[in-house]
């Protein structure tokens, strides 16, 4: 009785408040809605589920999501056919994608689903380790086994910031009042409240936070600076989703892949100012169409700015109504390229990265993404896709939005097509 009284509690949170950060408000959680304090069959460290993502899942996954939905990361198993594929448009991606394989004997081609995204352990959903990546590529000691959603993100984080500008930090000092994610965020009352880290994500290496160590066996040394959207779990057919990045973001994500950077083997640099390709990506349209005004953001390739100012982040956390590009100084990162979670592509890329053409046209230049039920023949580029699965990979986006015979999006900072 216990048990089920405290799952409609942990529901009921979310449900009255109806925000996405409601039940974390920025900190540690309320304690029942993740454990069970009496009940002797439970899972270790008293938990409502068998490990600790299936908790997550249980409110970050919701059978009979009709589409987008808040908070939502996962789409349930069965809410997936192959008609229809995962629902979720949140910028860190839907972790379904990691169940969804592609192949096409005629060419050999074969593509197992966990080469999709993090292959978090949850075996309430469904989730398994990655069958191929023993351990994290790029150098890393964390093991496939242990990989879950606590290895990024803190349940129990303590981690608060202190001020607007991003460079007053801690671990105690002052009570945490909310969330220190979004757009409209309150803002931390100097010398009273806190605000926590973006997405209760770990971190230190800041003074007054200590490097934070998951159960995974990562230790982070860095704060991942970030805004998001206050709306952010959409469709983006008519505008674009901009979650603002500030600088370094990359630092973080190498707790894990410390060789993906430059200096440290033959990686794409990261944490670097992009210099003289801002120019490309701000008159970069699409393939062939270099008349862009400096208004051409895309969520597909984001990049950190050159700030840890939260207010300035905030204030370019919007939907389609900030569309500037970057600057010289503004960063390449990790998230130019890959989504946190998952995505509908290989290595978690949110572009198609294994074929020549993104899109294609008929004769009279009507444009189609490559799939295997295009108009004219895709030929290689659909690797096994649907035209509404390659569409909901790219977040619903029409053709006319990347232009035709459309060819890799690294072309939007090099601008070699």
């Amino acid at each position: 009785m216990l048990k089920t009284f405290l799952k409609l509690a942990a529901a009921g949170v979310v449900l009255v408040y109806g925000q996405a950060y409601a039940f974390h408000s920025g900190g540690v959680a309320e304690c029942g809605g993740c454990h069970q304090m009496h009940d002797a069959a439970s899972s270790s460290f008293l938990l409502i589920r068998a490990d600790a993502s299936s908790v997550c899942l249980s409110c970050h996954e919701h059978a009979g999501d009709t589409g987008p939905s808040s908070y939502h990361i996962s789409t349930a198993a069965t809410d997936l056919t192959p008609t229809a594929p995962p629902k979720q448009r949140t910028p860190g991606g839907d972790f379904a994608w990691l169940k969804r394989s592609y192949s096409d004997t005629g060419i050999g081609y074969n593509e197992p689903g966990d080469r999709h995204g993090h292959n978090i352990v949850a075996a309430s959903s469904g989730y398994t380790a990655d069958a191929t990546n023993v351990t994290a590529p790029g150098g890393g000691a964390v093991l496939g086994s242990n990989l879950g959603c606590t290895s990024c993100h803190d349940q129990h984080s303590s981690i608060r910031r202190f001020d607007a500008a991003g460079t007053s930090w801690g671990r105690t000092g002052l009570p945490i009042a909310g969330s220190g994610s979004y757009d409209n965020s309150a803002p931390p009352l100097a010398g009273k409240t806190a605000v926590g880290t973006y997405r209760i994500l770990r971190g230190g290496g800041v003074t007054g936070v200590s490097n934070d160590a998951s159960v995974s066996g990562a230790t982070f040394s860095s704060i991942f600076m970030a805004v998001a959207p206050s709306t952010y779990n959409r469709k983006e057919d008519v505008s674009e989703t901009r979650v603002a990045y500030g600088l370094n973001t990359g630092a973080w994500c190498g707790t894990c892949h410390p060789n993906m950077h430059s200096g440290a083997g033959n990686y794409h640099p990261v944490d670097q100012a992009i210099n003289g390709f801002s120019a490309n990506y701000n008159a970069y349209v699409s393939s062939g169409i270099m008349t862009g005004t400096g208004a051409t953001f895309t969520s597909l390739v984001p990049f950190n700015e050159n700030t840890t100012d939260f207010t300035t982040l905030a204030s370019h956390a919007k939907n389609g109504t900030v569309m500037a590009g970057p600057t010289a100084n503004d960063q390449v990162s990790c998230m130019s390229c890959h989504r946190g979670h998952a995505s509908g592509f290989s290595d978690m890329v949110r572009w198609q990265i294994e074929n020549e053409f993104l899109t294609k046209a008929d004769s009279l230049g009507n444009g189609f993404y490559c799939a295997t039920d295009s108009p004219v023949s895709s030929g290689r580029c659909a690797l096994g896709r649907t035209t509404v699965e390659v569409q909901a990979a790219y977040y619903d986006r029409p053709v006319s939005k990347l232009g035709i015979w459309q060819r890799s999006l690294c072309n939007k900072c090099h601008a070699k097509d």
